[in-house]
């Protein structure tokens, strides 16, 4: 129950994210999965970055998404009732059939890539020592010892993004019995909503054949498997760039401030 709500979560924020903006999923059924995760990590972020300022304890911290989800749904509310009147939409991605069943297989080839990097712990390489590593201290030094301690850090001025995503999943799962595998997770997830922000960004400009063939330049990059196995921040970096990109070409071309 613990790790299907350490999942849920920033999912269910990213979709009342994006409907709060007023992107809905039928504008792009392909790209939007990926917006509304990269979305609901950024909120997740954020409220776990204020739990920790408030010293909330770790088994409680589920209550800040939970009321942020709660202020969402409100607001998305508000929205619906406004847009009873007719307004613009940004123009929908074609989504035929064959395309979103290759999207579909290519994100769940992502997904056991995801699992097979719990052949082993995250105690090793950057995962370990930068990223994990950072996280355990959020929780376990914060905030008098924090500072201090991050001389083990090869690299203590990293974002944090990545280890508060990690620092929540330690907090849903046990504290300081810490997880060594499943800490990875909302990291992982990134790479695959990755490869679907790229896919949606290609199909919404291309045909469905070439889109799939350039998509599948990621889909089998040796590199993109070893992010796909790891806990390291790549993934999560070339994500926003992605969908960063993709919107200010959605803006530049269609008009659209979404």
């Amino acid at each position: 129950m613990k790790l299907l709500l350490v999942l849920l979560l920033p999912a269910v924020l990213g979709a009342f994210s994006l409907r709060a903006l007023g992107v809905r999923w039928r504008e792009d059924r392909i790209a939007w999965p990926a917006w509304a995760w990269l979305l609901g990590c950024l909120a997740l972020g954020v409220c776990t970055q204020v739990a920790l300022e408030l010293q909330i304890p770790h088994g409680s911290w589920w209550l800040l998404p939970t009321v942020a989800m709660f202020g969402l749904a409100a607001v998305v509310r508000r929205r619906q009732v406004a847009e009873r009147e007719p307004t613009s939409v940004l123009a929908a991605a074609p989504g035929d059939r064959a395309f979103v069943a290759f999207v579909l297989l290519g994100a769940g080839f992502c997904v056991l890539l995801a699992l097979a990097g719990m052949d082993r712990p995250c105690i090793e390489g950057d995962e370990g020592n930068i990223w994990s590593l950072k996280a355990k201290s959020l929780l376990v030094d914060w905030p008098d010892a924090f500072a201090a301690a991050q001389v083990h850090n090869l690299h203590p001025d990293y974002p944090q993004l990545n280890p508060l995503l990690q620092a929540w999943t330690y907090a849903m799962t046990g504290v300081p019995d810490f997880v060594q595998f499943e800490n990875r997770w909302l990291v992982q997830w990134c790479d695959v909503a990755l490869f679907v922000a790229v896919a949606g960004a290609l199909r919404k400009r291309l045909s469905a054949l070439p889109a799939a063939l350039l998509a599948s330049l990621l889909l089998f990059e040796p590199e993109f498997h070893s992010l796909c196995r790891t806990a390291y921040a790549d993934g999560m970096l070339a994500l926003g760039l992605v969908v960063a990109t993709d919107a200010f070409l959605r803006w530049r071309t269609e008009g659209e401030r979404r």
